[in-house]
């Protein structure tokens, strides 16, 4: 039976309101008693048009289940210093929640994405607070209440922000203040986007919305007499605002103007894109009376959150929302600052989303890329790419060619699939504006060059269209996403011959084949089954008769799929949600983590086109995605470990950001946005790295191979009871072992994870002389194939009797240099193979939604079985000829000799049962010196 049907919403409702009341799933299952008292409920639901159809005890028991595997999948990570407040979710049939919900279920969101929407937004609800001041009263002194809640790029985060809102709204939150970026046009899509979501008809609330308030305006909406801020009034404002300081200045003196509205504003703030704007980029001062400290947007936030001119609000609640948390965690800290003291929300993804992990894996948990659509842009094109935004040549490099000729060959297949929404291409390579139009010239004059021999070009096209199809197929998508929610509805490429009836249809439309929006004399925008060309930047861009910004046509209005080729800067970095993403070519450099991050707008959920999108990098940003991939899934584990441990408010416990010395080129955030940031000599607790490149120099391979063999067979503390497993066991190794052989090994000098061994080996005595009992002696482990067999005369090895065989790796990619990157050595299960675990028993370990791999849940797991401080090597053999299999896009491995890698476990010194805060870690990070800035955004 279909729990998630339509059919059985008030019987849901009914749980998640015994949820939201603290009651547990046993006592939710036992909730009616006997048939009997089922049998009441159904008359009523069937009385009231509820329920029309048959529901036994049996079906009420299934359906909480099914309730509770839900909301075990979906637990929610916040770090909190109290349990909150007592709101419960709304489930009245008139109430903003519950028809906002419908809403998000009529618009093609999932069950399971809404039920997620509504626990993460029910756990923000519950650290608000409704009354921060009352006059005279200590216990309510106006400190406003500030949360952060921590998002994914283009993950939904603005169904998540309206989810708040019509749930506060519901419980008496009365006006709204959404903070947008700093660009105008995106402000307005936000508050145009926000009005849709929260006017539906059939709520018992009124909605206004106040653009640009001001004290000297005299629009009916901004006088505060007609604005009903009475308890019990259905009334309710929002104003999306610019981070502008005229806007913000004007607001704030409007907000705090009127005595009587002061009483009555019960306010929720959501500063949207957090990370830029709102922060303190000026040199913090000690000097409480310095008013020169702060830049002028932070200043008036400050007076907005905190109260003006000893002013105070009934309620403020501030709450930040961004995807790049660490400008936010790395800056000021204090009382007064916008620090998120009170509570940090952490929002899950649904299994629908492609994101960073998805697109460019993890090295630790060991997470290939699930969706491999990135292509390379070589350094010659790049190359190419800056001399045609200086205006020297004009002639595009072959890989935008590629990446054009893909997005319209994809376009054409996702029109004869009759895909209605538009579609777009993203070209960003710079932030100047002179850039972008002699790029629009160059691409322009390519397509009509093509359309000038159809013949070859279509020829051509088809080639493109076949190579694609063949390097990324509908079940490469499926098997990357096993949990995708509905498999049915990915596409499968059409057949050549149909594509390309549409592509001769563009190619045909001389009038229309590229072109830019026009407009038409009664001011309409048109559109066509071309190209249209698009220069999204800060310059004005209306024409008499053409619209040069983005705008595409309205919601349903589009009776085939228009096409967009949108070439930017700025404004395409951040915050813009670019319809229908099939291609993405980027070049643009940056030296900032987070900046680079929020211009990966080809993250987010492609329903019903999943197959077509394709990303064009260069190599250097594809490194640094890797990096930041890795970067924003190690402090997203770090706040659920912590959430997991028990209750930490974030002004006790302050996020650890991890930083690598060794990518100089890049910075977490701008220097200016990081100033509380503890800098920190290199720190290598909790260091859990593996080899992953090797270079093909038989005498370095050689004498690893020999070293490691002298070196496991001179240990003593040997173990042969883990060998139908496939692993040799040493324990009590001592360090100065350890440390000759790590020593001595020869480690590729490109491998950055690795080339500082002699830092943590120095690093690692230190500790050890100031604090002996920091960690015990070692525990080393080689892994290999399962039931390992006696070494004999012919054997290729012998270690300690046995003859473990080489593994298989293949190359992710190789270079000319005779360097090879594997990607990932080591399973999930290595890491645990020195507790002598079965893997039923290891599975038995596992709590819900739990896997092997979570760093969190490998150090608690190491931790009950006593091996919380004992450091870990585990060693591999490769074998030199490792092929790939069918189909594959790796690499045949070809080495002159076989290879030894190793995995390398320091282990945490907090213990994951702990729960005090003399266990609190401090943010460490190691900036690199002289780092010279690449762009200049923020």
């Amino acid at each position: 039976m279909d729990y998630s049907s339509e059919v059985y919403e008030e019987f849901r409702n009914s749980i998640r309101d015994q949820r939201s009341q603290g009651c547990e799933w046993k006592d939710i299952h036992d909730s009616y008693g006997t048939p009997d008292e089922l049998a009441i409920e159904l008359k009523l639901l069937r009385r009231r048009g509820k329920f029309d159809g048959e529901f036994s005890m049996q079906d009420w028991h299934e359906l909480v289940d099914y309730m509770e595997s839900i909301d075990k999948k979906s637990a929610i990570t916040k770090l909190t210093s109290h349990s909150g407040n007592a709101a419960k979710v709304p489930t009245r049939s008139g109430s903003q929640w519950v028809n906002y919900r419908k809403r998000l279920l009529k618009n093609g969101f999932s069950e399971t994405s809404v039920d997620e929407i509504q626990r993460s937004v029910h756990a923000i609800l519950q650290q608000l607070d409704s009354k921060t001041y009352i006059e005279n009263d200590e216990d309510h002194n106006g400190r406003a209440v500030k949360g952060l809640v921590v998002g994914n790029v283009q993950s939904g985060k603005t169904a998540n922000m309206a989810g708040l809102i019509s749930m506060a709204a519901d419980l008496g939150f009365n006006y709204f203040i959404i903070f947008s970026g700093i660009i105008d046009n995106l402000r307005k899509q936000t508050e145009d986007r926000m009005y849709d979501d929260l006017k539906i008809p059939g709520t018992n609330l009124s909605w206004n919305r106040i653009a640009n308030p001001s004290s000297a305006e005299r629009a009916p909406e901004h006088k505060w007499a007609k604005i009903d801020l009475s308890e019990g009034s259905k009334q309710r404002c929002f104003t999306v605002c610019l981070k502008n300081t005229v806007r913000m200045k004007q607001l704030k003196q409007w907000l705090y103007k009127s005595k009587s509205a002061r009483a009555g504003l019960k306010v929720l703030i959501i500063d949207d894109e957090a990370d830029q704007g709102s922060i303190n980029t000026k040199v913090i001062s000690n000097d409480e009376n310095d008013e020169n400290d702060r830049t002028q947007i932070n200043q008036h936030m400050l007076d907005i959150v905190n109260g003006f001119q000893d002013k105070k609000l009934r309620a403020v609640n501030y709450i930040s929302y961004t995807a790049t948390p660490f400008a936010n965690i790395l800056n000021e800290v204090g009382d007064e600052s916008l620090y998120p003291r009170d509570f940090i929300v952490q929002l899950t993804p649904s299994d629908d989303y492609i994101g960073p992990k998805q697109i460019f894996g993890l090295e630790q948990p060991e997470t290939n890329s699930a969706v491999d659509i990135v292509l390379s842009i070589p350094d010659n094109d790049v190359l190419d790419i800056k001399d045609i935004q200086k205006g020297e040549i004009d002639e595009i490099p072959n890989s935008l060619k590629d990446a054009l000729d893909w997005y319209f060959v994809a376009s054409c297949a996702l029109r004869f699939l009759n895909f209605k929404k538009p579609t777009s291409m993203l070209i960003h390579t710079s932030q100047k504006k002179v850039d972008h139009e002699n790029i629009r010239k160059s691409v322009e004059k390519y397509l009509l060059q093509r359309a000038q021999d159809k013949y070859e070009y279509v020829k051509h096209l088809e080639e493109i269209y076949r190579r694609e199809r063949l390097d990324f197929k509908r079940q490469s998508f499926l098997d990357g996403m096993p949990q995708y929610s509905n498999p049915n509805i990915v596409p499968d490429y059409p057949k050549w011959a149909d594509v390309r009836e549409e592509v001769q249809r563009v190619l045909d439309d001389k009038d229309n084949y590229v072109s830019t929006i026009k407009i038409d004399d009664n001011g309409e925008l048109q559109y066509h089954h071309g190209f249209h060309m698009v220069v999204d930047n800060s310059n004005p861009q209306v024409r008499k008769d053409e619209q040069l910004r983005l705008i595409y046509p309205d919601k349903g209005k589009a009776e085939f799929t228009p096409m967009f080729i949108v070439i930017g800067g700025n404004t395409l970095s951040r915050g813009l949600t670019l319809s229908g993403l099939i291609t993405s070519y980027f070049t643009r450099a940056t030296s900032q983590a987070d900046t680079l991050m929020q211009m990966g707008r080809w993250f987010g959920y492609r329903q019903k086109y999943e197959i077509f999108p394709r990303v064009w990098l260069t190599n250097i940003i594809k490194e640094r995605f890797d990096f930041m991939s890795q970067m924003v899934d190690d402090l997203r584990e770090e706040i659920t470990e912590m959430s997991e441990r028990g209750t930490f408010a974030p002004e006790d416990y302050r996020p650890k950001v991890n930083y690598s010395p060794s990518l100089q080129f890049l910075r977490v955030t701008a220097n200016n946005k990081m100033q509380s940031a503890e800098e920190a000599e290199v720190d290598f607790t909790g260091f859990n790295k593996q080899t992953v490149l090797f270079k093909n120099d038989a005498d370095t391979l050689s004498a690893n191979i020999r070293l490691t063999s002298q070196f496991l067979n001179g240990l003593e503390t040997f173990s042969d009871t883990n060998i139908e497993q496939g692993y040799l066991n040493w324990t009590d190794v001592p360090f100065e072992k350890i440390c000759n052989y790590l020593e001595a090994f020869h480690f590729a000098e490109e491998d950055t994870a690795f080339n500082n061994i002699s830092g943590l080996l120095k690093w690692y005595k230190d500790i050890m002389e100031s604090d002996p009992d920091s960690f015990t002696d070692w525990n080393i482990v080689f892994s290999t194939t399962s039931n390992i067999p006696i070494a004999n005369r012919d054997s290729a090895w012998n270690i300690k009797g046995y003859a473990p065989r080489a593994i298989t790796r293949t190359a992710k990619m190789k270079s000319s240099e005779g360097l090879a990157n594997i990607g990932a050595l080591r399973a999930p299960t290595d890491l645990y193979a020195d507790l002598n675990l079965s893997t039923s028993e290891l599975n038995a370990q596992l709590r819900e939604s739990e896997r092997l791999a979570q760093q969190h849940v490998m150090r608690r797991i190491r931790y009950e079985y006593n091996y919380g401080k004992t450091p870990l090597l585990v060693i591999y053999r490769i074998d030199k000829d490792s092929k790939v299999k069918e189909n594959s896009k790796r690499q045949n491995l070809e080495f002159s000799e076989d290879i030894i890698g190793m995995n390398l476990l320091i282990p945490s010194q907090l213990n994951p049962d702990s729960n005090g805060k003399k266990h609190v870690r401090k943010i460490r990070i190691k900036r690199p010196e002289n780092l010279e800035d690449l762009d200049q955004d923020e």
